[in-house]
C-alpha cells in the first residue's frame, strides 16, 4: 500500500491466504461457509470479532484489533 493508505477486510484477507498458501475455497471450507458466504463477506466487509477469531484459527494467526490515535495512542 502506498502513503498510508489502508488495506479493506477483503485485501488483508487475500493477503493473509497468500502468506499461508491457502485458496479462499479452503479458507471458507474451513470455517464452515460456503465460498459463495465468504465472497459476499469479503465484498461487504462486514466481518464480527467472532467471525475474524475463526479466521485466524484457520489460517493459523492471531489477529489483533488496534485503534490508533494520530499521536500514537493505541487502544
Amino acid at each position: 500500500m502506498h502513503g498510508g493508505e489502508a488495506m479493506n477486510t477483503r485485501q488483508k484477507i487475500e493477503m493473509a491466504l497468500g502468506y499461508v498458501h491457502m485458496s479462499k475455497a479452503e479458507l471458507a471450507r474451513r470455517i464452515g461457509w460456503t465460498p459463495q458466504m465468504l465472497h459476499a463477506r469479503l465484498a461487504s466487509g462486514k466481518l464480527s470479532a467472532e467471525d475474524w477469531q475463526r479466521i485466524g484459527e484457520a489460517i493459523g494467526a492471531d489477529i489483533d484489533t488496534v485503534i490508533s490515535f494520530p499521536d500514537g495512542t493505541k487502544i
